[in-house]
């Protein structure tokens, strides 16, 4: 496998990532629940899981970017 498809993989898994942490994010904080949700706060878990997921995927995009472009800079 050459070098520029491993970074376009990692640039898409990436923005994978993101794109299924923005749904649960969406799905747990904004979208109406329906019946007896409690107090309505969210244990620190809940935030933990979702910021180290969005740094996961911006950091693998990144990654996958600048390796892409290096690959493309370098070539022979």
């Amino acid at each position: 496998m050459k070098k520029s498809q491993k970074a376009l993989i990692l640039i898409f898994c990436g923005l994978a990532v993101l794109c299924i942490a923005l749904f649960g994010i969406y799905k747990d904080f904004f979208a109406p629940r329906i019946g007896p949700i409690g107090t309505g706060e969210y244990h620190w878990t809940t935030y933990a899981t979702y910021t180290s997921a969005i740094i996961g995927g911006l950091c693998y995009s990144i990654f996958g970017v600048v390796m892409y472009m290096k690959n493309k800079r370098v070539k022979p």
